[in-house]
């Protein structure tokens, strides 16, 4: 029999490289369940994230039929460097009616948006990895249903807080647009701000950074090219706008960031011919540049990049 007596001792204080190392080897799933301050430390958080960058890389695609009941949708996701495919598993159910659809995918978080039934709506905050999930009260009940409106998902600066920014008009015939805004801080929707008059009509692909969402933005519907880029920031709740040069004009854009920068891709055609150019946004306080990173040119139907 061992009569030693048993004595807990407090873990040993470990330099942050070491600690580095241990995390970097390790699953998410056992990284979540060590409780320790230094692993809530933004500059500790941003460290690691650059180590971990590099692995674990996925592509993630929304695949569905449309017209079919029930909606066959699913979500698959694809190993970049492998090329393994598989299916990822959400932590909901969807019956007979019912529906979802990707808000935004930032920092190893998925905020959807869905319908079980097809009726009252929710979000969801998901991290595939860790399987932690947080349900979200939808505003969209509260205002105008048979309006048009579109959602963002954004985190703060150099923070491990998001937001989910909501637009919306309150009624058919109202010609202005409203925001509210959801947020860890404050766990409800606030933040009824009016937009600026000239918010007539957005694309719903929104893309995020340093805390600022965007949206290409038209001033009318009549208007056949988007006239410039609708900023929001979510730090000290204003709006921005980015006028869009006519060189980079066309029927066919998307948003993406790219090199750490707010850039579009502008897409021009005819029945034969295609031109695409990655257009990148340079903001130096109230000066804005677009510089050509590069165009492609070639026969056929160009495919609409995202992120």
């Amino acid at each position: 029999m061992n009569d030693l007596t048993h004595i807990k001792l407090p873990p040993p204080t470990l330099p942050d490289d070491v600690i580095h190392e241990i995390i970097k080897k390790g699953d998410p799933e056992t990284v979540q369940q060590w409780k320790s301050e230094k692993l809530t430390r933004v500059d500790f958080c941003a460290e690691m994230y650059a180590k971990w960058k590099g692995r674990g890389q996925y592509l993630i695609a929304h695949l569905g039929y449309i017209g079919f009941k029930p909606r066959m949708d699913w979500i698959v996701r694809l190993n970049v460097v492998t090329g393994d495919l598989e299916e990822l598993r959400l932590p909901f159910d969807v019956q007979p009616g019912g529906w979802f659809g990707i808000v935004g995918v930032q920092n190893g978080n998925m905020c959807l948006r869905l319908s079980s039934t097809g009726r009252r709506s929710q979000l969801i905050v998901w991290n595939p990895a860790t399987k932690i999930h947080r349900y979200i009260e939808d505003p969209t009940q509260h205002y105008c249903t048979m309006c048009s409106f579109i959602y963002s998902f954004v985190y703060y600066p150099n923070s491990q807080k998001y937001a989910i920014v909501h637009l919306y008009r309150k009624s058919l015939r109202d010609e202005l647009c409203w925001l509210t805004m959801f947020s860890l801080e404050t766990p409800h929707w606030e933040y009824n701000i009016l937009c600026p008059p000239y918010v007539q009509k957005l694309d719903g692909h929104t893309v995020s950074l340093d805390g600022v969402c965007y949206w290409v933005s038209w001033a009318r519907d009549i208007v056949q090219y988007p006239a410039y880029i609708l900023g929001f920031s979510i730090v000290t709740k204003s709006s921005l706008t980015i006028t869009i040069p006519p060189k980079a004009y066309s029927n066919d854009h998307r948003l993406i960031i790219y090199d750490g920068y707010l850039c579009m891709v502008s897409i021009s055609r005819d029945e034969i011919n295609f031109e695409s150019t990655l257009w990148k946004i340079k903001q130096n306080g109230s000066e804005v540049s677009w510089e050509c990173v590069f165009t492609i040119r070639g026969e056929g139907f160009p495919e609409i990049p995202t992120i």
